[in-house]
């Protein structure tokens, strides 16, 4: 039986190894927070154009329509 070779070991023996999965919890928090943020955003302008037309602002973006229909008279 033949001996192993000894690995030669590097010159930063004395740094600690940085692991993969601390840098993998960061991003996939990052993706859940912009998820979650997407969600909110759509959510909130569903609910104001929801509102919009049930009041009868025209085209759901906050306009009145005798406003909007004395601009084009």
């Amino acid at each position: 039986m033949k001996r192993r070779k000894k690995r030669w070991t590097t010159k930063n023996t004395h740094l600690k190894k940085v692991k993969k999965k601390e840098e993998e919890s960061e991003d996939r928090m990052l993706k859940i927070a912009s998820w979650i943020f997407l969600a909110l955003a759509v959510l909130i302008i569903t609910i104001i154009a929801l509102n919009n037309h049930v009041i009868g602002y025209d085209n759901f973006i906050g306009r009145p329509l005798e406003w909007s229909r004395s601009l084009f008279d």
